[in-house]
């Protein structure tokens, strides 16, 4: 049987306005609310601009490899640091087993 999750967070997250060689963190909550626990097997960023995206290991993660129980939620850090001036763009993606 298969757990659903939440992330509850938007879908977007806006780290603002951020100077080229400062940094600025976001923290992304994810919440089981399925009818049984919910494994994380990893936690990635993907995309264009993932290498200006970064997950604060592993004091700042408190998802991969845990199992929520129903309700139970855990948290991720996304640091942004740009390395030139625009918007950037890029994925995180939560995975589990199977």
């Amino acid at each position: 049987m298969r757990s659903a999750a939440t992330i509850t967070c938007p879908a977007h997250t806006y780290f603002g306005n951020v100077d080229v060689g400062a940094s600025a963190p976001e923290t992304v909550t994810l919440v089981n609310y399925g009818g049984g626990p919910l494994s994380i097997t990893s936690v990635a960023i993907s995309g264009a601009d993932a290498g200006q995206f970064t997950i604060a290991e592993p004091l700042d993660d408190t998802c991969t490899g845990a199992t929520l129980a129903v309700s139970d939620s855990c948290l991720i850090e996304v640091q942004f640091a740009p390395t030139e001036i625009g918007t950037r763009l890029a994925t995180l993606t939560i995975t589990g087993p199977g």
